[in-house]
């Protein structure tokens, strides 16, 4: 059967240009890196893909949660070392102050080094941190602690309140950031001050009382940094769950999308390859049917 010449010319033309159409998406890939650019190319992998970018933009946000939350429990948990360091100097002071041989010039000298142990556990306990105040619970803006001055010394007043500060960092689960200022720092305060009114008044009973609020503040201490300990593991496995979590969900996402430039390159050259048979082969079909027609 004669096949027309318009028919033949038309069907290396098609060929001619799937071949190109191929080849442009192929290079297009290549450039890229993206197994589509257009979702209608390929709607399944697209679906999948927007999927996935959901997913990891959700995974992300929680992730910023546990860097958040991670980094202010740090601060807070540094604060009650130092505390912890600041209680066990008071302890040292307090056995020397309780020594029976020691004159009041000497307790006098261990008072002022009581009273510069004080300031520093009141500007530990009115710590901030990104400009909020840390142990002064819904109150950030508000130093936690105050120090009233009295005839017989000092006392604190804690001008914070017991507010919990949360941060969401899975699906129905929550963080802790904060500690309540004055279950932390009221009886050490309270245990310092005690100490430097005994040692000023020269009072060796007064300074070894002083010894058994000094431990018992050291003790709660620990019992606190032993609680937050608890509670930044916890954050840190919610982390590392994220983390791989977030990693799955990148492979999966680049499964979707990206390009395997080796096997683009191979399909690219395929096509290449063709390109020029389709061309040869149409250059002598289209000659023939020419010299069929002048005969």
């Amino acid at each position: 059967m004669r096949v027309a010449d318009s028919t033949l010319s038309q069907q290396v033309v098609t060929t001619l240009r799937r071949c190109r159409q191929e080849m442009a998406e192929l290079q297009v890939q290549l450039a890229s890196g993206r197994r589509f650019s257009r979702p209608s190319e390929l709607p399944r992998a697209a679906a999948r893909a927007l999927m996935l970018h959901n997913d990891l933009d959700t995974l992300e946000r929680y992730r910023a949660s546990v860097d958040y939350a991670g980094s202010r429990l740090a601060v807070v948990e540094a604060a009650l070392g130092t505390l912890t360091e600041l209680l066990q100097d008071c302890l040292e002071l307090a056995l020397a102050g309780a020594n029976g041989s020691l004159t009041a010039d000497d307790r006098l000298r261990l008072a002022a080094e009581a009273e510069q142990i004080l300031d520093g556990t009141l500007e530990l306990a009115n710590s901030s941190w990104t400009g909020r105040y840390l142990f002064a619970g819904h109150r950030t803006s508000t130093p936690a602690f105050e120090r009233v001055s009295l005839p017989e010394g000092y006392a604190f007043v804690y001008q914070g309140d017991q507010g919990k500060l949360e941060r969401e960092v899975a699906p129905g689960q929550v963080a802790l950031l904060n500690l309540p200022g004055d279950a932390v720092f009221l009886h050490p305060l309270e245990a310092i001050e005690e100490l430097r009114r005994g040692l000023a008044a020269n009072d060796q009973q007064a300074t070894t009382q002083a010894l058994a609020s000094l431990h018992s503040a050291l003790e709660q201490c620990l019992h606190h940094r032993a609680a937050l300990g608890v509670r930044v593991s916890h954050l840190e496995l919610r982390g590392n769950r994220l983390q791989d979590m977030t990693h799955a969900c990148r492979e999966a996402l680049a499964r979707e999308e990206d390009v395997d430039f080796a096997l683009a390159a191979s399909a690219l050259r395929a096509r290449e390859i063709a390109y020029q048979s389709s061309l040869a082969v149409g250059a002598r079909l289209l000659q023939a049917s020419l010299l069929d027609h002048l005969r």
